[in-house]
């Protein structure tokens, strides 16, 4: 795993009332999956100076990877 990978490991883990750890994979298969459409927004092109996203196919591609990611996973971006 890399650094990025064990840090959203480490915000899995909660104490349980009995005393014991638990690692809520839910949670982690959420937050990576999260994390990965960060990146890939990332991707988007936009004027340098207003920040102003294009209207372009590369733009439009990206929301549609996006979407596809948030249905597939079931998990809502906002």
């Amino acid at each position: 795993m890399n650094e990025q990978t064990k840090h959203i490991a480490a915000k899995c883990w909660d104490l349980q009332l009995d005393g014991r750890l638990h690692f809520d994979q839910e949670k982690f298969a959420e937050l990576l999956v999260k994390e990965c459409i960060k990146e890939i927004k990332t991707g988007y092109r936009g004027d340098f100076y207003t920040g102003d996203l294009y209207d372009c196919e590369h733009n439009t591609c990206i929301d549609e990877q996006v979407t596809t990611l948030e249905e597939y996973f079931g998990v809502n971006n906002g």
